[in-house]
């Protein structure tokens, strides 16, 4: 029985939309700007409106030269190339594609915290992650289905 507290329940609806949104929604932006400007000035006015929240300059706890390049590398390799990469697959793939596979993105930080942090899975994660993987799959053989078909003529 799965149990969830109505705050959650909102978070993962809104979760949820917010992914709808911004794999529909910068198609018409994508195709005149590519994703290089949208990423960008996307990124910019995000950090710039996100600064009046909190303030990058006013930085807590003690820095190190490790720290710094952990948060860098989160910056350019977790977010930046991330998301880039994933609008650049809308050009190449259809939104419920390229949604359905992003769903693998959790699914490997599961198993990587399974084989890093000895994490265990119990059956209902095991389920989901069948899940997550056999729709993978199922649109890979849609997608060759379809090619085969057009390539008879049909």
């Amino acid at each position: 029985m799965l149990l969830l507290s109505r705050l959650a329940l909102f978070w993962e609806l809104s979760s949820a939309v917010a992914l709808a949104f911004y794999t529909l929604q910068p198609h018409i932006i994508l195709a005149k700007w590519g994703a290089n400007t949208v990423v960008g000035w996307g990124m910019l006015v995000g950090g710039l409106v996100f600064s009046f929240i909190h303030p990058p300059w006013e930085i807590e706890g003690h820095w190190s030269f490790t720290t710094y390049a952990g948060v860098i590398f989160i910056i350019l390799f977790g977010t930046l190339i991330a998301f880039y990469f994933y609008l650049e697959s809308l050009r190449y793939l259809s939104a419920s594609e390229t949604s359905s596979l992003s769903s693998a993105e959790p699914l490997s930080a599961a198993f990587l915290s399974m084989i890093w942090l000895g994490v265990t899975f119990d059956f209902g994660q095991w389920i989901g992650a069948f899940c997550i993987i056999s729709t993978i799959f199922i649109l890979s053989a849609k997608k060759k289905d379809v090619k085969k078909i057009k390539e008879m003529g049909c």
